[in-house]
Order: C-alpha cells, then sequence, then structure tokens
C-alpha cells in the first residue's frame, strides 16, 4: 500500500518523472548539462562520461530547439557547444559516438557539412544572425561541451 500511494504522490508530481542529477536539466526525455570549460571534442567526451554521461545526441526538431533555449537562458554569452556526433571513422558517414547510431535527424546550416580541412566533430554554432545550426569543425578546438544522460525514474522501495 506504501509503494502505491508513494506512486500516485510521484505521478502528481512532474518533477518526480522527470528526474535529473543535480545541475542537469530535463529536455525531451533526456538530462542535458553544459561543461563550464571550454576543450577539444575528446576532452568534452570524457568529461561527459566522467559525469556519467555523454555528448549529446540530437534526435528530434524538438530536442534540438529545447536544447537552444536551454543554451540561450543558461548562458546568453556560449556560443558554440560540442555534440556527440563524427564521420570520424569514414569522411560523410555520421554517426553519434555513444550509441553508435546514424544521425537520421540533422540541424546543418546551408553548406554543412562541408569537411574543410578535415573536420570531423559536430557543433551547434549560434551564428551572427541569432540562427542555431549543425557545423563539423576541428574536433581539436576548444568549445563548451554539451553532457546528456537519461532521465532517472523514481525509486522505489
Amino acid at each position: 500500500m506504501r509503494i502505491l500511494a508513494l506512486f500516485l504522490f510521484c505521478f502528481q508530481q512532474a518533477w518526480c518523472l522527470n528526474n535529473c542529477p543535480q545541475f542537469w536539466v530535463p529536455i525531451s526525455g533526456s538530462c542535458f548539462a553544459l561543461l563550464h570549460d571550454k576543450v577539444a571534442w575528446a576532452s568534452a567526451d570524457e568529461f561527459c562520461k566522467d559525469l556519467g554521461g555523454y555528448l549529446a545526441e540530437i534526435t528530434s526538431v524538438d530536442e534540438n530547439k529545447g536544447i537552444i533555449n536551454y543554451l540561450e537562458a543558461k548562458n546568453p554569452t556560449v556560443k558554440s557547444v560540442w555534440l556527440g556526433g563524427t564521420d570520424i571513422l569514414h569522411d560523410g558517414t555520421w554517426f553519434w559516438m555513444h550509441s553508435k547510431d546514424p544521425i537520421t535527424f540533422s540541424a546543418w546550416v546551408s553548406g554543412q557539412p562541408d569537411n574543410f580541412h578535415g573536420e570531423n566533430c559536430i557543433h551547434l554554432n549560434r551564428y551572427g544572425s541569432g540562427t542555431w545550426g549543425w557545423n563539423d569543425y576541428d574536433c581539436k578546438t576548444k568549445l563548451y561541451g554539451l553532457c546528456e544522460t537519461d532521465l532517472q525514474g523514481p525509486e522505489f522501495g
């Protein structure tokens, strides 16, 4: 009976169904956090792993919009963040590093990806016009990392 009461209480509370670790924000069924130091793509990936996540894998228009809204609200000076996509194994064949899934949804800006001078990593970038879009970029460039992890459901017992 106690478990049922706890479940019913929890079901009525949105925060209970959208549990994210401290300092992470729920967006479109996952939790996201922005690293506060600029690092190369591989380092961002490692930091995200150390925090129990991975570089963000954006899989829908709604998720892309939610992340942009989060970035603009969290720190309006942030203009570019690493995402978890790469074509490091074969130029032009983009996949998400954590899940190993091919990238099926994308928000590339016009003319991208272009593999200019061996760009193999994806970043989400805010352009001068205020619009956001994906671009392939040199993986050694230091940018903020955007981490993702799964929502944590309520624990019963």
